[in-house]
């Protein structure tokens, strides 16, 4: 019983004892998940603020707080606003309408934080999408980095309340740099000559890396990896992807249901000629106004007509 009380006290102890970082790997040569590793691919230049710096034309050291404030992204801060205002007057749920009613603002997504000092975006997550590539508007596809917003606000004086929430924002970027886009950049304008093949190459070393967390995300921007400055740059930037819950009810509030959440779909392409996030269609998105335009012609053409 002694020896085993022993074993017992040395595996405890050698849990709490000091071990070198542990290496990651990537997710199959195409997501970057592992925290650590995002934390330090965000300090070394993947944070939001410093990719849409160049773009932005920024001459201050950004740090992502108040950046909703920047006039490339009000459009986005201005359809985010619009759409909590509106709810849950314009949900399409009978009973979530009905709170609208109330003006019980207490179940929906704070406006305030949008553009609150405290609020920041932190780095979730990269995504090689070179399966979009067949879309045609790209030639190797997609890179996306995955932002998910977070809020620290003086609720009180001198007191901060700080947390995640449900907001999400992607950056999208053009896998390879185009002719236009590579004149643009100051890296290395020979990227854009790179072959698809060589975009690939990169994601598939990457996947075999076994690095700590610093070494990777130093090695993923390094010359040779994927998101290098000469693959990765303000100048491939193509759109902004946000998926936001604008109201959520809870299962005491919503008996029948057990609970409810509705969430706020929004595309905002780049346009390069005002520096904005401009609002645009989603890909298959459904033109609720023209169908329902269409099915009320339908109706009214398809009415019996009375004989004189």
């Amino acid at each position: 019983m002694r020896t085993i009380s022993r074993f017992l006290l040395l595996a405890a102890l050698l849990c709490l004892g000091h071990w070198p970082a542990r290496a990651v790997t990537l997710d199959s040569s195409v997501a970057v998940t592992d925290p650590a590793t995002l934390q330090a691919l965000e300090r070394g230049g993947l944070s939001i603020s410093r990719l849409l710096g160049p773009a932005l034309g920024l001459t201050r050291d950004v740090d992502n707080r108040g950046l909703f404030s920047v006039r490339a992204l009000t459009p986005v801060r201005d359809a985010v606003k619009q759409q909590i205002a509106d709810e849950p007057g314009n949900s399409p749920d009978p009973y979530v309408a009905a709170l609208a009613r109330s003006k019980d603002a207490s179940q929906k997504f704070n406006p305030r934080y949008i553009d609150d000092d405290g609020s920041t975006l932190d780095l979730t997550g990269v995504v090689n999408r070179m399966d979009r590539g067949y879309l045609g508007h790209t030639q190797c596809g997609e890179i996306r980095l995955i932002y998910r917003f977070h809020y620290s606000v003086e609720e009180t004086p001198g007191q901060r309340i700080s947390s995640r929430l449900p907001l999400t924002m992607s950056l999208v970027f053009n896998a390879k740099p185009t002719e236009a886009q590579a004149r643009a950049s100051k890296d290395r304008p020979s990227a854009a000559g790179a072959p698809c093949a060589d975009v690939a190459k990169r994601w598939l070393a990457a996947g075999q890396k076994d690095l700590a967390p610093d070494q990777l995300a130093a090695w993923l921007r390094s010359d040779e990896g994927p998101l290098s400055n000469a693959m990765l740059n303000s100048s491939q930037i193509m759109r902004l992807e946000l998926n936001m819950q604008v109201l959520r009810l809870s299962a005491s509030t919503r008996r029948d249901f057990g609970g409810h959440a509705e969430y706020l779909l929004k595309i905002f392409k780049w346009d390069p000629a005002t520096s904005t996030f401009q609002e645009s269609k989603m890909e298959n998105e459904i033109d609720r106004k023209v169908v329902l335009a269409a099915r009320n012609f339908s109706s009214m053409t398809s009415r019996p007509r009375s004989r004189s």
